[in-house]
């Protein structure tokens, strides 16, 4: 995001990142650019310091994955949480070390056994694999907070069975539009589960995130490409073989 209008009802309350006149760094409705930019003019007031300990290349990331996983941590997680992180990727690396430095006890799920010892050393303290339906079923009620980090779950159901009564499912990741989500409403009303959607973050938060990152010892998991080998890092993000981010050196 790179700019809000200051005016409406949102935004005067502090709710930047819902602005229905936001306008983003990259992606936007054919008037943000700035993807693969050597420049681009920001408002002064959504730019920020990097604190003192974080290198840009470490910063950049954490303007995306860290802003979109910070937010959803910081409002649902208090300390001694029991937090589920689903997929351990771009997203989910960023918020296993998150959740940790919030005193939460974090277990990281994913679909199979290949990224358990680097989610244990993000700081998650157990790992659960999500297409072992007895380890799910042992887990059902244990969690207070699951975030959803992957662009696509085939049954929801059998995650929100993992809440406490009362319990929170917060998605940041994006399927297509184009595929329907399985959920039984049955596992949600009669224990008052709730899943809320998560979209980056407020102005304030950003610098909060980035000295909390700096603090704590935050950092993505990196890999510093230059621009000219753009096409290689793109397959190599399509492939699922970048850890976990690919910064772009201009």
């Amino acid at each position: 995001q790179r700019s809000h209008c200051a005016e409406c009802g949102l935004c005067k309350s502090k709710n930047e990142n819902l602005c229905p006149k936001k306008t983003k760094t990259y992606a936007g409705p054919g008037k943000d650019f700035g993807g693969f930019a050597k420049f681009i003019r920001y408002p002064h007031n959504w730019t920020f310091p990097i604190p003192e300990g974080l290198k840009s290349e470490e910063a950049a990331p954490l303007l995306c994955a860290g802003i979109t996983t910070f937010h959803p941590l910081k409002r649902h997680v208090k300390p001694g949480s029991r937090v589920g992180i689903i997929g351990i990727g771009g997203l989910g690396h960023v918020a296993l070390q998150f959740a940790a430095k919030m005193g939460a006890t974090v277990t990281a799920i994913s679909r199979s056994d290949s990224k358990r010892e680097q989610a244990l050393g993000f700081g998650a303290k157990d790992f659960l694999v999500s297409t072992n339906d007895d380890d799910m079923a042992a887990r059902a009620m244990t969690f207070d907070v699951l975030l959803n980090t992957v662009s696509g779950i085939d049954d929801l159901s059998k995650y929100f069975n993992l809440l406490v009564p009362g319990g929170v499912m917060a998605v940041v990741g994006l399927p297509e539009k184009t595929k329907p989500l399985g959920l039984y409403l049955q596992s949600i009303v009669g224990t008052e589960r709730a899943l809320v959607g998560s979209y980056l973050g407020t102005n304030a938060e950003y610098n909060e995130m980035l000295k909390f990152s700096a603090e704590h010892g935050v950092r993505p998991m990196i890999e510093v490409v230059p621009v000219a080998k753009v096409n290689d890092a793109i397959a190599r993000v399509a492939s699922n073989k970048a850890r976990y981010r690919v910064v772009l050196k201009m």
